[in-house]
């Protein structure tokens, strides 16, 4: 073991990654310290697919999955966003007289951080990796904190949580 992977090493001791499925979604939580009383929320990221769009036989009144007002011939759908994805042309005479528009099923993220804090640059990227992976939403809540580091010992901590936060999501998959 050399230099740095020793000292990336003590980083991760005091780093944990905890990831629990809720429903079909997972909530994964990043926190570290030197100590336990340091863990706390510092950002908060959710990363999901965008849902299609549903439109109603008489395509008066369309709807994307985020309102929360429909029409009265749409109806609510469920779909599996696998089989979104991997579903080309779908059968439009399967859904009860609703069609579904292609929709480039795209990611994205939504990010809450606590004034002063710079978890984001964490829990981001992470939600966003583990969603793709997970091909579900995932909301990842960071929380890491050391007293007066240094710019390298930063990029540490940072390369540290990273490893241990993948190693926990192979483990999931």
């Amino acid at each position: 073991m050399n230099d740095k992977d020793r000292v990336n090493q003590s980083w991760e001791n005091t780093i944990s990654c905890e990831i629990m499925q809720h429903g079909r979604d997972y909530i994964i939580r990043l926190s570290g310290g030197t100590h336990m009383h340091h863990h706390h929320i510092g950002a908060v990221s959710t990363a999901y697919y965008a849902e299609p769009i549903v439109e109603s036989v008489s395509k008066d009144h369309n709807r994307d999955a985020t309102d929360t007002c429909r029409a009265e011939k749409e109806i609510s759908i469920s779909i599996n966003h696998k089989d979104f994805i991997t579903s080309k042309n779908p059968d439009p005479s399967d859904s009860q007289d609703v069609a579904l528009t292609h929709s480039s099923s795209q990611m994205y993220a939504m990010t809450h951080v606590v004034p002063g804090h710079k978890e984001a640059v964490l829990s981001e990227p992470m939600a966003m990796e583990a969603a793709k992976m997970l091909r579900t939403t995932v909301t990842v809540i960071a929380g890491i904190h050391y007293e007066q580091l240094q710019k390298h010992e930063i990029d540490q901590v940072v390369e540290a949580a990273w490893h241990v936060f993948r190693k926990a999501l192979s483990h999931a998959l």
